[in-house]
């Protein structure tokens, strides 16, 4: 996702020790980390909560927050808030992560994400705790610089409360927090990722394909969340395509994966504003498009959730 300004060879994977929501901030003008939220809710609505850190433009460690909510069969409202370094920090004893208005933090047996933002205020609660875990592939390198990404929580059973206006919604839901690093350009470390949540189903799942520049052998991995760790699956078993309606298709392993209606598109130089504006020069111009999705996994059990594709170039998320 953003993942559009920062998204995801080393070979094992492996749990990092906590506290897991610290950032790591870098001097390359070139830096971004990203905190990203994605959630699917029992009465169709899709949320996304995003804490930006980057160097781009004038002065370092600039840092914003992102909510967005999509509710069912309508446009989604958009909000964030941008920060200076002075006004975000990070309390390693409680693993939290205050960025403005908006906060990341280790609860009891959980973990939270809040934003109270002029157009939007959130609260997503996962039930599950934060851990980092390494997926294949975590690590691009691009000569001296790279590219990395971690999971913070794989799938939660979550709630969100929610106010935008006059309106106040309370539902449940299933959750996935990942984490990502970079001081490399964007289009070097990939043309396209397309990222699958399955939410739902008898065997929950993420799945990921990542196209690499110029179209070049694609990298992907599964994890049934049940399962310890994500493992590689083979390029030969990638297959990227199109649905009778034009939506995108993925085949990786054992899943099958058809996206069935588009839920919301966005460009993050747009979506961040100024903010956005300035990083242009370091990541392009790269389309995020979230849809909801379905198919089948191994055994032909079926999942459900949602499809993810970050064009990093034009036409990136097709195999040449």
């Amino acid at each position: 996702m953003f993942q559009g300004f920062v998204g995801l060879v080393v070979l094992a994977t492996s749990a990092v020790a906590s506290p897991v929501l610290k950032p790591t901030p870098l001097g390359d003008e070139s830096y971004a980390e990203t905190y990203t939220a994605v959630a699917s809710l029992e009465d169709g609505s899709f949320i996304l909560m995003q804490l930006l850190f980057t160097n781009a433009g004038f002065g370092d460690r600039k840092g914003a927050c992102r909510a967005l909510w999509v509710p069912p069969g309508r446009p989604g409202i958009n909000a964030n808030a941008n920060v200076d370094r002075n006004d975000w920090s990070y309390n390693a004893t409680q693993d939290r992560l205050t960025v403005g208005p908006c906060e990341l933090s280790a609860s009891s047996g959980g973990t939270r994400f809040s934003a109270n933002l002029s157009d939007l205020s959130v609260t997503l609660t996962m039930q599950s705790k934060a851990r980092s875990v390494r997926p294949p592939g975590h690590r691009i390198a691009v000569g001296d610089d790279f590219h990395e990404s971690d999971i913070v929580v794989a799938r939660a059973d979550a709630t969100v409360t929610l106010k935008a206006g006059a309106k106040t919604l309370k539902q449940n839901g299933a959750a996935h927090l990942d984490h990502s690093r970079s001081n490399t350009l964007l289009p070097k470390a990939a043309s396209c990722w397309m990222r699958f949540r399955g939410f739902w189903g008898a065997a929950p799942a993420l799945v990921q394909v990542r196209i690499p520049p110029q179209g070049n052998t694609p990298q992907a991995w599964t994890w049934p969340v049940a399962s310890p760790s994500p493992s590689t699956a083979s390029a030969s078993s990638v297959q990227v395509g199109k649905t009778a309606k034009g939506l995108p298709s993925l085949t990786v392993g054992d899943y099958a994966l058809e996206a069935t209606s588009k839920v919301y598109r966005y460009r993050p130089t747009e979506a961040y504003g100024a903010l956005g504006r300035l990083a242009a020069p370091l990541i392009g111009d790269p389309t995020t498009t979230t849809y909801q999705a379905q198919g089948t996994g191994p055994g032909g059990q079926e999942i459900s959730g949602i499809l993810e594709t970050l064009e990093v170039v034009e036409r990136g998320c097709q195999v040449q």
